[in-house]
């Protein structure tokens, strides 16, 4: 793993923290689909799914889709995270993000 693949997966359990303490829930699932393929491979798969994933709606139900796998891979506060993933895999979580209203925020 390359230290931008790292630095993406501690974003990731970071941002799974915060979801904690916002939804009030824990992302076990999430937590150990990181743990078993690792940050990058659990993004895609959740990118690439053709519906919303549990964790993705109660993001969106609390308010807080920044804190989402989605968010982080396509709008992210690196954006060299976009180098991990392939363009349909980066446009498909941000169709995914757009259809609930997410755009990206003006740097």
């Amino acid at each position: 793993m390359n230290d931008v693949a790292r630095a993406f997966e501690r974003n990731m359990l970071d941002d799974s923290r915060e979801y904690t303490r916002v939804t009030k829930t824990s992302p076990s699932r999430y937590l150990q689909m990181i743990n078993d393929n690792g940050g990058v491979e659990t993004a895609r798969r959740l990118a690439i799914h053709p519906k919303f994933h549990e964790g993705f709606t109660r993001a969106w139900e609390h308010g807080c889709l920044e804190l989402t796998a989605e968010y982080l891979m396509a709008y992210g506060r690196d954006r060299s995270y976009r180098s991990l993933f392939d363009d349909a895999t980066l446009a498909s979580a941000e169709r995914k993000l757009k259809q609930v209203g997410v755009e990206p925020k003006p740097s």
